[in-house]
């Protein structure tokens, strides 16, 4: 082009060891990479087109300049509209997290509260308390306590995932020792899960502590929202090259927009978005939710001998200790 070999835009910066420029865009072998080259032709403040191969003549020179002039605007349009599109998602994340932090206060107070009531249930009615009034109030107050304790727990490792401290270790994971390390983390309190996975389920590429985590505050939800005689519902299949886990309850259905207003849905989904994961919810049939954890699969195992192998097993019920 022009009879130059080739060109450079050059954009001026400053630095900590001084002026210096970048190469925003070249073409041809060689590009200049700096200044000194066998043309110069200055666009703005901070762009410069260099070229290298002869002098051009003052025809050349405008309509070079006038190109030039164009695609800086369009690198400085382009600019511009990412800046804008990432502070108008940063601001859309403030909201989000101001809402959701002043919702998971609100729900503190409610379970403080709840705790407090049944507290105050056990010293008025002290000695005059059946031993069964005693244990439900106690089994209340604990119930508050420890959904607040998840509160604190969720919040402090939300923050600690937005200031990019969280590290992750990718292997092969066996779901079934997952499903039991979550189930170990929820803790007492005489609820229950429906498990439903496959025979010679594949391992999942995923951290084990990080999916531990995402579980746990799922099944933990999961239960807070289901109704006593309905347990949440754990299922989990292997897809081409994926493995496939779903937990489902009949909880409140969920609202327009709702996909990932909760502390724990929140706290799950960005867990699972800093393994390079996929979380998503949807409607349950019968009502309530549904959330579908979808995971790559690692190599499978070697298929069990003929007379060993079944279908998916029937539901069986597994309480949390």
């Amino acid at each position: 082009m022009f009879g130059l070999a080739a060109v450079s835009l050059l954009e001026r910066r400053q630095d900590d060891a001084g002026p210096c420029c970048d190469v925003v865009a070249s073409a041809g072998e060689r590009p200049p990479e700096g200044p000194g080259a066998d043309v110069e032709l200055p666009v703005s403040e901070t762009f410069t087109l260099a070229g290298r191969g002869r002098v051009l003549g003052a025809d050349d020179t405008r309509v070079l300049s006038a190109c030039a002039v164009q695609v800086v605007a369009g690198i400085t349009c382009r600019r511009q509209d990412q800046q804008d599109a990432h502070a108008a998602q940063h601001q859309a994340d403030l909201r989000s997290r101001s809402a959701l932090f002043a919702a998971t206060s609100q729900h503190a107070r409610e379970q403080l509260a709840a705790a407090q009531a049944a507290l105050a249930g056990l010293a008025d009615n002290g000695a005059a308390a059946t031993p069964d009034d005693r244990a439900a109030l106690v089994a209340a107050a604990r119930r508050a306590v420890d959904r607040i304790g998840r509160l604190v727990t969720d919040l402090s490792d939300l923050s600690r995932l937005h200031a990019g401290v969280l590290e992750t270790y990718l292997r092969p994971v066996d779901l079934d020792d997952v499903i039991a390390a979550a189930l170990d983390d929820l803790g007492p309190g005489g609820h229950h899960i429906t498990l439903s996975t496959p025979e010679g389920l594949p391992d999942m590429i995923a951290d084990a502590e990080l999916l531990t985590r995402i579980l746990t505050s799922l099944m933990a939800d999961a239960l807070h929202r289901s109704p006593a005689d309905v347990p949440p519902v754990l299922t989990a299949v292997a897809l081409a090259r994926h493995v496939e886990i779903r937990i489902a309850d009949q909880g409140p259905a969920p609202q327009q927009g709702d996909g990932t207003n909760g502390l724990a849905l929140r706290l799950a989904l960005d867990l699972t978005e800093a393994m390079g994961d996929t979380l998503r919810c949807e409607e349950t049939r019968s009502g309530g939710r549904t959330v579908i954890l979808t995971l790559p699969a690692a190599a499978r195992r070697p298929p069990a001998p003929p007379a060993s192998i079944s279908a998916v097993p029937a539901p069986t019920s597994a309480a949390a200790p």
